[in-house]
């Protein structure tokens, strides 16, 4: 028994067919969709939030078929796909770099504490005000503090105790409704 066309993108955008949905539609060495019509999804999936047919109609004078394409291989769904996995990769880069961030301020911070205890043992009495020597070591605990995610003072929480996870849960559920 042959398989339908709507089967075969079923199984295309299975998450068993290894494939991300957003790139061109296969099932074992045959594509499903035709290069005109996987062109012009790559137009419409990186339009981002202003996606729209009609523009991809007009202004890249793609095909009118664009409408049955969009349908028929599911560029919605296949581009929230897209979007999550873009949301996805932008958060971990954001992680890395709030990592770095934070290294290069831990650094900054041994420095300024090396300079603030190499003053100290330098110290002429007779130069300095009591009062300025808590100022270099406080500046340095805080600045240190902060590198390594501590927090410098006390913060009280206040809060109904709930935690509420945001999550895919739409997208799951439109899932379950077309199995």
């Amino acid at each position: 028994m042959t398989k339908d066309l709507s089967d075969l993108i079923e199984e295309a955008l299975s998450p068993s067919s290894g494939r991300p949905p957003w790139e061109r539609l296969k099932v074992g060495r045959k594509y499903l969709e035709s290069l005109k019509a996987f062109e012009a999804f790559v137009i419409y999936r990186d339009m981002g939030a202003s996606r729209s047919l009609i523009r991809v109609q007009t202004e890249y004078n793609k095909s009118a078929s664009i409408f049955k394409w969009s349908s028929q291989f599911r560029w919605v769904d296949r581009c929230a796909e897209y979007d999550d996995h873009m949301d996805r990769q932008a958060l971990v880069e954001q992680e890395e770099e709030r990592k770095k961030l934070a290294r290069e301020h831990l650094v900054l911070a041994k420095l300024l504490q090396q300079k603030a205890f190499d003053r100290l043992k330098n110290i002429d009495p007779a130069k300095i005000s009591p009062a300025q020597i808590p100022n270099y070591l406080q500046t340095a605990v805080t600045i240190g503090r902060l590198a390594i995610g501590e927090p410098t003072e006390k913060v009280d929480h206040a809060g109904t105790g709930r935690i509420v996870i945001v999550d895919d849960i739409p997208r799951k559920t439109e899932e379950k409704k077309r199995k």
